[in-house]
């Protein structure tokens, strides 16, 4: 769902169907994404393991999440500051919009550190 909306709006999006196919396309040109979102139960590797990579990759790549899981994930933490953007499940469309925009607005010079 998540792509069509992003097609509707105009993104041109790469799907990758599991966290270990995503950092297979990453890796052969990491330069080429300008932002990645990620569910947190992906097949094959999952949400946080994905984002540990990516940012292995590319510390500067903007990162949305996800999820169905609370929100109380992101209290804090390494994982909270090393995202961009949370939308959590279900989320309807203009809100879609406005997480995936800022995410992309925000300046990203690398992991907290």
């Amino acid at each position: 769902m998540g792509s069509d909306i992003l097609k509707e709006l105009g993104y041109t999006i790469e799907l990758a169907h599991n966290g270990r196919e995503a950092i297979e396309m990453l890796a052969g040109d990491h330069d080429r994404f300008d932002l990645a979102i990620l569910d947190m139960n992906m097949p094959r590797m999952g949400g946080r393991e994905t984002l540990k990579q990516i940012r292995e990759l590319n510390p500067s790549m903007k990162v949305v999440v996800c999820s169905g899981y609370s929100t109380t994930m992101l209290d804090g933490g390494d994982f909270a500051q090393s995202i961009d953007g949370f939308i959590q499940k279900p989320y309807e469309l203009a809100e879609f919009a406005r997480k995936i925009r800022s995410a992309l607005d925000k300046r990203r010079d690398g992991p907290p550190g």
